[in-house]
């Protein structure tokens, strides 16, 4: 059985934070990652739900050449317990985050990778993905989807799709080390992009597990994303107070 099969029974976790977006579709003039909820910004709010992952044991923050000192500077006021690094990525995110991957001590056996801008994964998910990871090699946090969806082309509808077999991906996203180095190559060499990691080792033809998700494991992406983002805060602190 080789390292790819055997789960891994004492694991060296690292968590890259892919935040070297642009953030276009916000229409904010700055990086979505650096807009705040709650008077903080989102990037913190992320970073603070893994630095409070006891499975995790080092994180790594990827940023964009134009937001690096942005930042730089929010960290300067920010410490965590554990080793943390920031790197800067690249043209898109493939790039980037092959870019975090180089940036991983060498002894990691584990990688997640999560998008910045979902603020709100809850601790014992990151952890479930772990433990998916170790047995499976590759795992992702996903939801189904429920409403109905159909392919369209030139304006036309072309089908309906079964969605009992349509779900939603969300990260984080875990893989062995090895695993998702040797898929990052392989697209490296194919010149193959993607929106999200584990359809690059999906082309390896490696299986990769589904952990069910939460609704509230948001992408904020938009305006109204941003929106909802204030009410699951306001929420999820009026919980916290009242002891629930």
């Amino acid at each position: 059985m080789n390292r790819l099969e055997k789960p891994a029974q004492a694991s060296r976790v690292a968590v890259l934070i892919a935040a070297a977006g642009a953030g276009k579709r916000m229409g904010a003039g700055r990086p979505k990652q650096f807009l705040e909820i709650g008077g903080t910004p989102i990037l913190m709010h992320t970073l603070n739900r893994f630095a409070s992952c006891p499975g995790v044991n080092e994180m790594i923050l990827i940023v964009p050449e134009t937001g690096r000192r942005e930042a730089e500077r929010l960290m300067e006021s920010r410490s965590f317990s554990k080793p943390f690094r920031m790197v800067t990525g690249g043209p898109e995110r493939t790039d980037s985050v092959r870019l975090g991957l180089e940036a991983v001590h060498p002894d990691t056996d584990l990688v997640l990778i999560h998008d910045a801008v979902r603020p709100f994964v809850p601790e014992d998910k990151i952890g479930e993905v772990i433990r998916a990871v170790q047995i499976h090699g590759a795992a992702l946090l996903a939801v189904p989807e429920k409403a109905t969806v159909k392919r369209v082309q030139d304006g036309v509808i072309q089908t309906t799709l079964d969605r009992s077999l349509l779900w939603l991906a969300q990260t984080p996203q875990g893989f062995r080390y090895d695993l998702i180095l040797q898929a990052y190559e392989a697209a490296r060499r194919d010149g193959v992009g993607a929106t999200d990691d584990a359809a690059l080792v999906e082309r390896l033809g490696h299986p990769v597990h589904v952990v069910m998700g939460v609704e509230q494991n948001i992408k904020i992406t938009t305006r109204a994303d941003l929106e909802m983002a204030e009410a699951l805060l306001r929420i999820s602190n009026q919980t916290e107070k009242s002891g629930f």
